[in-house]
């Protein structure tokens, strides 16, 4: 079964997919795609769409996450907002119909069963092949994490 995680910013989008189970995933691919600067909103968040349809077509994930902005956050960043919209408007309109599911920190703690506060969540990555991601990415992994079997 494989599981794919998404990040999302302004102006990229970091994936993570893998296989296995939590306590043993395997790492398939990790990568940051990074938006383009086009004339207009609109443009850039239609070619979001399309590199996730993409995605979508070259790794056929069974279930999809992505890690959504904290509500608590002091800072509320709209233009990620925008693109997770389109992140999951991306992924239900694929011909996989694929409906990705939201996680915030508290959520991934309990998916996971991770035994720590939400604060020290990074740990949950260490001792896998994950624990290797760049930094844009782990959050993304997280959250793949989330969709794989105990």
């Amino acid at each position: 079964m494989a599981a794919i995680g998404f990040r999302c910013w302004k102006d990229r989008v970091a994936l993570v997919v893998v296989n296995g189970t939590r306590s043993a995933p395997e790492l398939v691919t990790h990568e940051v795609r990074t938006v383009p600067a086009l004339p207009s909103r609109a443009e850039e968040l239609h070619w979001v769409r399309r590199e996730v349809q993409e995605i979508l077509d070259t790794h056929r994930p069974d279930r999809g996450f992505y890690k959504a902005a904290e509500p608590m956050a002091q800072r509320k960043d709209l233009a990620r907002a925008e693109v997770e919209g389109v992140l999951q408007e991306a992924a239900f309109g694929h011909k996989t119909r694929l409906s990705l599911t939201k996680r915030i920190n508290v959520q991934i703690v309990r998916d996971t069963a991770f035994s720590r506060k939400p604060r020290y969540l990074q740990e949950l990555l260490s001792g896998t092949p994950l624990a290797g991601l760049p930094a844009a990415q782990r959050e993304a992994g997280m959250a793949a994490l989330c969709g794989l079997p105990e």
